[in-house]
């Protein structure tokens, strides 16, 4: 690898011992060099993990995802940038087609998809198709940008796909994952009172059944079984839960008017 492009990996981690051993393992013969920041309350093994791994581990103040993200890329000085979640395993085909790709170098970035390992088994309809842009040229100028939850990579010229999955273990149980939900609903909801978006009946009462038949249906997650129905599901209490959030942000504000 020695002639190849340098890929710096930069990940950003919090309690994240379940999954960070597969995750440095699936990148240490890929990687150059591997950034790890921890955030400063992260209460298990997490950070005497990575350092087996690599000497780039830095523990640092949650300050929201992309502005984590971006203090991550600012560390990093290889010729390529393969940014992942810690719960994120690059499989040997993707590997493959990494290196390939960053050999060839005819795009300044690549999409990557994730499939999600859920409750033993890997999901085939829900949460799919799920691409990110996750690797790029550090001359691309790459930037997270986005809210609390969701985070965007934006790069400059042109990107292309590559075929091989990230595999994804974001959930460890249905308890982590509707105490996700509950959480990610919480802070969308949050994001968008403070830009000024409005609460609307209409919209609590259609958009979570449609999210839930979106998923079932169009994506096809039916085929999943009971752990298709369980995830669209998820996705009509998610898309429920962030506009109960929203109308009581804007009842608590109305209340403290009124005291």
């Amino acid at each position: 690898m020695s002639n190849l492009p340098k890929i710096s990996v930069p990940i950003i981690c919090s309690n994240n011992e379940g999954t960070i051993t597969k995750v440095l393992e699936s990148i240490k013969d890929l990687a150059f060099e591997i950034i790890v920041i921890v955030d400063h309350n992260s209460k298990d093994r997490t950070i005497e993990i990575a350092k087996e791994y690599t000497t780039n581990v830095f523990q640092e103040e949650w300050r929201g995802y992309s502005n984590q993200k971006n203090e991550a890329l600012s560390r990093c000085t290889g010729d390529w940038i393969l940014s992942l979640d810690s719960d994120e395993v690059v499989t040997e085909q993707l590997k493959s087609e990494i290196l390939q790709a960053v050999q060839l170098g005819d795009k300044e970035g690549y999409f990557l998809s994730r499939r999600t390992f859920y409750i033993g088994k890997f999901m085939n309809y829900a949460w799919m198709p799920d691409a990110r842009l996750r690797l790029a040229k550090s001359s691309a100028n790459p930037k997270w940008d986005g809210s609390n939850v969701h985070e965007l990579l934006l790069i400059d010229g042109e990107v292309g796909s590559l075929n091989g999955y990230l595999d994804h273990y974001s959930y460890e149980d249905i308890n982590d994952h509707f105490s996700r939900t509950l959480k990610y609903a919480h802070d969308v909801a949050s994001d968008r009172f403070k830009a000024g978006k409005k609460f609307f009946l209409l919209k609590l009462l259609f958009a979570p059944p449609f999210a839930f038949f979106k998923e079932y249906i169009f994506k096809r997650a039916i085929f999943d079984g009971l752990r298709g129905l369980i995830a669209s599901a998820s996705a009509g209490v998610y898309s429920f839960l962030k506009n109960v959030y929203l109308w009581e942000l804007y009842e608590n504000k109305k209340n403290k008017k009124n005291k």
